[in-house]
């Protein structure tokens, strides 16, 4: 016979009972002990302490109704241990914890057994799409924080009578969105193209030719280079298609009014994945440019320096370039960047449009960016008029 015993009701401490006069039971002292510890007198030449006059016995407080198990809970937990001793039922699971497989309580659900993978998954390029999408909400998110810790001394004194001011912030915002930036890409582009395609004056020929002495004539052509435009797409930021399409009919408008045929397109996030030349440009061909670009675009993250290395690589540097970027990358004073984009770029021929998703970016995130880049910024706001 087994020698473990079952619980009872009498082995547990019941409610005092009305008999008892609302008391809770005492333990019995055991035997040979007193139930009240003998008054001891000082011995001879022993000074007794003073007793408080007033002292009052703490009185033990038991548990409230709402603290104490109900006898129903009380009979449940007999039930299951009596049950586990003689080798009953199921094995004591109160908190429903699978025994296999995922050890997180699943309460109101059935364990999954060990190995198994409930989660529906897509194919590849689904994934893809949802990783890229997860990674975008990240970076916008990771902007969003950047531009809160960029908050201007102005706005962090306003009404202490210094500084740039909350409202003097958004006037500056605003006047920056009125930023022409499609009449500053048709300038640009027609400047640079009239550079490379006229005759250079004589007394700018001399300051690079090592035979001063020797006669020229007062022009003196230069030598037969096409003008190229190379497009530089950060495919990392939060730009839709519909405004990627805005941004590349102005840029098409400027190369027609420049009379530029050529146009170097590199998609890059933290590499350039994709580039390709476009030659003998028409503005009719601009609608196969972009159906190549919104075909091959993808997210990443954002690393400018191997894009320059690769443009460095395929023969397209120091050509007039339109970087379409969120400006979220290396400071490019960092002498690390700055050995690869000065054999890539010329400040005085690049042009970096810095997109916004809206108006209420902080002026000290703008300025933030450009103290960084090389070459001329302009601002493009997403939700401007343009865009709408």
């Amino acid at each position: 016979m087994s020698n473990k015993s079952k619980l009872s009701r009498l082995q547990r401490v019941s409610k005092p009972s009305d008999s008892t006069g609302g008391k809770s039971f005492e333990p019995s002292a055991g035997a040979g002990e007193e139930k009240e510890a003998k008054e001891e007198k000082p011995g001879p030449g022993t000074k007794q302490l003073p007793q408080a006059k007033d002292e009052k016995k703490v009185k033990e407080k038991g548990l409230s109704e709402e603290e104490k198990l109900s006898d129903e809970y009380v009979e449940r937990i007999i039930s299951q241990v009596n049950d586990a001793i003689e080798g009953k039922g199921k094995p004591w699971n109160i908190g429903e914890i699978p025994s296999e497989g995922d050890p997180t309580p699943n309460i109101g659900q059935p364990a999954s057994p060990l190995g198994d993978d409930s989660r529906i998954w897509t194919d590849p390029a689904a994934m893809d799409e949802q990783i890229d999408k997860l990674n975008r909400e990240a970076e916008q998110q990771a902007r969003l924080e950047d531009e809160k810790e960029q908050k201007t001394s102005g706005e962090k004194g306003v009404g202490k009578g210094k500084g740039r001011g909350r409202v003097r912030d958004r006037l500056a915002i605003e006047q920056l969105s009125k930023t022409n930036w499609a009449a500053i890409f048709e300038t640009r582009l027609k400047a640079y193209s009239t550079e490379k395609g006229s005759s250079i004056p004589y007394e700018r020929r001399l300051l690079s030719s090592p035979l001063l002495g020797r006669r020229v004539s007062s022009k003196v052509q230069k030598k037969d280079v096409l003008p190229e435009l190379n497009l530089l797409l950060d495919t990392s930021g939060s730009m839709s298609f519909k405004e990627l399409g805005i941004v590349l009919g102005e840029i098409k408008s400027a190369m027609e009014q420049a009379k530029i045929r050529v146009m170097n397109v590199f998609l890059w996030h933290d590499s350039p994945y994709e580039w390709k030349s476009f030659t003998d440009v028409k503005p009719d061909d601009f609608k196969k440019i972009s159906e190549w670009i919104m075909s091959n675009w993808k997210s990443g993250g954002t690393d400018p320096i191997p894009l320059y290395q690769k443009m460095v690589q395929v023969g397209k540097a120091k050509k007039f370039t339109i970087m379409l970027t969120d400006g979220y990358f290396v400071d490019h004073r960092s002498p690390e960047a700055k050995a690869e984009w000065t054999k890539a770029l010329d400040p005085s021929e690049t042009i970096f449009a810095i997109t916004f998703p809206s108006k209420s970016t902080p002026y000290s995130s703008w300025e933030n960016i450009t103290e960084r880049l090389p070459g001329t910024k302009i601002p493009i706001f997403l939700d401007s008029e343009k865009f709408s």
